[in-house]
């Protein structure tokens, strides 16, 4: 197990960046809306923490950098 976490942290061979976006079904007052977001999230954090996986939050400006990124690929891909 020590063999393979060293040589994957020396390769970064099992380093890869996911990004999830959570979707809210309740249609009711704001509140509710962020409360269930809310629950939702941590319950995936726990998901993953229990799987090894490290889960950091994005603030407001790096996800609209990551959704511009991913809605406008052809731009990143000509530079």
């Amino acid at each position: 197990m020590e063999f393979i976490q060293e040589k994957n942290n020396k390769n970064k061979s099992a380093t890869k960046n996911t990004y999830l976006i959570i979707k809210n079904n309740i249609e009711n007052n704001e509140e509710n809306i962020i409360q269930d977001l809310n629950e939702k999230y941590f319950k995936i954090k726990e998901c993953l923490y229990r799987c090894g996986n490290n889960v950091l939050e994005c603030n407001k400006e790096e996800t609209k950098n990551i959704l511009f990124s991913f809605l406008n690929l052809k731009i990143f891909l000509e530079k």
